[in-house]
């Protein structure tokens, strides 16, 4: 009878390549959108956007704004 070779063998991964491969591609992508969504869900401009354009006004009425500078929010 023939010894068996590592090529008649299966190949089996070991427990902590399978838990590498899991966290690599489900658990780091997941808490990445997770902390995405918590950064995304707090960043209000529509809210703030009305006020930051009456400062702007108000700055531009001052003078604390030269001609040259661009706000682009105008």
């Amino acid at each position: 009878m023939a010894s068996k070779t590592s090529m008649d063998m299966p190949a089996v991964a070991p427990l902590a390549t399978k838990m590498a491969i899991y966290g690599f591609s489900i658990v780091i992508p997941l808490l990445a959108l997770i902390v995405m969504f918590v950064l995304l869900s707090r960043f209000d401009l529509e809210e703030k956007l009305p006020q930051m354009r009456q400062e702007i006004a108000d700055r531009r009425e001052k003078g604390c704004i030269n001609s040259f500078e661009k706000t682009g929010f105008e």
